[in-house]
């Protein structure tokens, strides 16, 4: 019996060390297959490791500026992220068909005016009984028609954005229709544009979302009403604001593994702007939370349904099979046969994959 039980020791010893088996190679191998290294560090699984987002403009609270009247643009008044007050002047156009629009305007107005006086004659005569019914049928209707012209052509001016003195002159200056924040610009100084170009886009810096890529090993985490805390990538100062998740999974990411995650900004997001980066955590949902160690999330590779970790050691790389406990867009919590002394390989996996395949 104690015979077999050394035999199948030996056995398993024999399949962990084909598993695993360490990848001879020199310095200046891998230096030469581009093979860096970056220390493990300690950490507590269970507390919501980070994911970056990238802070967008909600749908419902953006805007398109453009071009009324064709024309060319004399003025630029804002760039990309230029916060903006309500009728703030954005840019000016010179539009030769503006000052037909103003002198329409004008006809229309004394048609009016001159139609509305023939109708209240007309009255005051049928009333003494000089003129005939159908008269003043005529002088009514001469009116109605009159006023809807007038009506029509200052209502084309509004939709515009212009007013009658700036028309006349040829000038044409857009405001921006409520508080707000260049996202974007796509026009110059000087450029000649037609009617219906798009030359700005605006958001309103109130309504702000973050949109987060995550794998989709890793959705699970996330719940619609679940809120998210916020740090500067940079710094990872923790922010006052807070997201709060509103869709899960509604649309796939650039990479094929990984989902979307958009979460309204909640709090003073006036220091914030669309395409922003900020880093977000999901609050701690398992307890209690456990010792592990921190790897770079590149450094992880699975083959074969296993993930592994490269360690280097003096005469080479050693794959380690780990445990992931939690992910993030940069670490990951992991736990296996390495320590916090170690230093894992993250960049040059293709190379090691290759020689751990072809490994006996």
């Amino acid at each position: 019996m104690r015979a077999r039980s050394y035999g199948l020791f030996l056995l398993l010893a024999s399949t962990l060390t084909q598993a695993a088996p360490l990848l001879t190679l020199t310095a200046a191998q891998i230096q030469a297959s581009g093979i860096r290294f970056e220390p493990v560090s300690t950490g507590q699984a269970g507390q919501g490791l980070p994911f970056n987002g990238q802070v967008e403009a909600a749908a419902d609270s953006q805007w398109v500026v453009t071009a009324p009247l064709a024309g060319v643009v004399t003025r630029l008044r804002v760039a990309e992220g230029d916060s903006l007050s309500k009728q703030q002047v954005l840019l000016e156009i010179a539009a030769p068909e503006a000052p037909a629009l103003a002198a329409e305007l004008k006809r229309t107005q004394s048609a009016a005016k001159l139609a509305n006086a023939e109708r209240q004659r007309d009255r005051a005569l049928h009333a003494e009984g000089i003129i005939a019914a159908r008269r003043l049928e005529a002088s009514e209707q001469k009116a109605i028609e009159a006023n809807a012209a007038f009506a029509a052509a200052r209502q084309q001016l509004s939709l515009l954005g212009l007013s009658a003195g700036d028309a006349s002159q040829g000038r044409v200056f857009l405001r921006a229709p409520a508080a707000a924040r260049v996202i974007s610009r796509t026009v110059q100084l000087g450029q000649r544009v037609s009617a219906g170009d798009a030359l700005l886009q605006l958001a309103d810096p109130q309504h702000l979302v973050l949109a987060l890529s995550v794998p989709v090993t890793e959705s699970q985490r996330f719940q619609r009403g679940q809120t998210l805390r916020l740090s500067d990538p940079q710094s990872d100062r923790e922010l006052a604001i807070r997201a709060e998740i509103q869709q899960v999974g509604w649309g796939s990411a650039s990479a094929g593994n990984q989902i979307r995650v958009r979460a309204a900004l909640r709090g003073d997001t006036s220091t914030l702007r669309p395409g922003q980066w900020l880093r977000a955590r999901t609050l701690a949902t398992q307890a209690p939370a456990v010792t592990a160690l921190s790897v770079p999330t590149r450094a992880l590779l699975t083959v074969g349904g296993k993930h592994y970790v490269f360690l280097v050691r003096n005469s080479g790389v050693q794959p380690v099979v780990v445990t992931r406990l939690d992910s993030g867009s940069e670490r990951s919590q992991v736990q296996g046969e390495l320590s916090a002394r170690d230093r894992v390989a993250v960049s040059g996996l293709i190379t090691l994959k290759s020689l751990l395949q072809a490994a006996p």
